[in-house]
């Protein structure tokens, strides 16, 4: 194997720092010499598509618009010639995918089929990119993947049983500074976490009780902008919550939490923030056992 071959086959960086398991998934698929290029890149688009993060899935993308050069992307198929020259021109121009992403948003009101464009922007995670993108009807809405656990220790990844089912919710997102936080830290598009990297609500477990689901996040560095939006919870209960709402609350003392309310009539904290809302809830949310709404996890955020 000569030395162009070597560097054909060299791993990037951004599969190097994941989980060795899905390290070694992209190295099989990506050094199998029997396979074509177009073969490779549809296994490794299912294999991100199924099993990365969000933050390692929008790495893949950027990686992937940079090999694949001789073909453009067909959302313009339907526009007018004058507009399928101008994006040719702009994907020649640009070898990098948010430099494209960027000439294509400035261009978005020249398009009659803006859809395809936009369909285009969120598969390539390029969405939260744009922040006039999440006012669009087409993406106010985040598709979460989920799975009800019973583990007899939360804390203990051995402890869980088999998921008692999987399900999905849809969370229309808030229009609202903390709608936005909420919605880049779903998909861990942020810099919340230690020394600025990206935190992200995949994987969160949320306990349940008589009354709602929660989850408590208490690791965030104290150098944050998020406790900017910080308020000292009080002993009151009276806000009333909706069936499917979720709130958050930041506080210094106890970190950021989380709450998703199945049911009506419930009340809690005023100093927590409406982010987003659950509809239609799905049955298993609303599934109690011994009085509290049965334990989940997010498997995967979709956008």
């Amino acid at each position: 194997m000569n030395g162009s071959s070597n560097l054909l086959f060299e791993l990037p960086e951004f599969v190097q720092k994941a989980d060795k398991k899905l390290a070694r998934l992209f190295k099989g698929v990506w050094t199998d010499e029997t396979a074509t290029m177009d073969e490779k890149l549809d296994s490794l688009d299912a294999l991100a598509e199924n099993m990365f993060s969000i933050s390692l899935r929008t790495e893949f993308r950027k990686w992937r618009f940079q090999l694949v050069r001789d073909r453009m992307p067909d959302f313009a198929s339907n526009e007018s010639v004058q507009i399928q020259k101008i994006v040719d021109f702009l994907f020649n121009a640009n070898i990098r995918l948010e430099g494209f992403g960027s000439a294509l948003w400035q261009l978005r009101d020249s398009f009659t089929d803006k859809k395809s464009l936009f369909d285009w922007l969120q598969k390539e995670q390029l969405c939260t990119k744009f922040p006039p993108f999440l006012d669009t009807d087409l993406n106010r809405c985040v598709a979460i993947h989920c799975q009800q656990i019973s583990p007899r220790n939360i804390f203990r990844l051995s402890s869980w049983t088999q998921p008692l089912a999987l399900f999905d919710i849809t969370v229309r997102i808030e229009d609202s500074p903390m709608g936005r936080i909420f919605f880049k830290m779903l998909i861990g598009d942020n810099q919340y976490g230690e020394n600025g990297k990206a935190f992200t609500l995949e994987g969160a477990v949320f306990e349940g009780n008589s009354k709602n689901n929660l989850t408590r996040i208490d690791s965030f560095p104290s150098a944050n902008v998020l406790f900017e939006y910080c308020n000292p919870l009080s002993n009151d209960y009276t806000r009333s919550v909706n069936a499917g709402e979720i709130l958050m609350g930041i506080t210094k003392q106890n970190g950021i939490f989380f709450i998703i309310t199945p049911g009506d009539g419930e009340k809690d904290h005023p100093e927590y923030h409406r982010v987003g809302q659950i509809k239609p809830i799905p049955g298993k949310m609303s599934e109690k056992t011994n009085g509290s709404y049965n334990m989940f996890q997010i498997l995967k955020v979709a956008i």
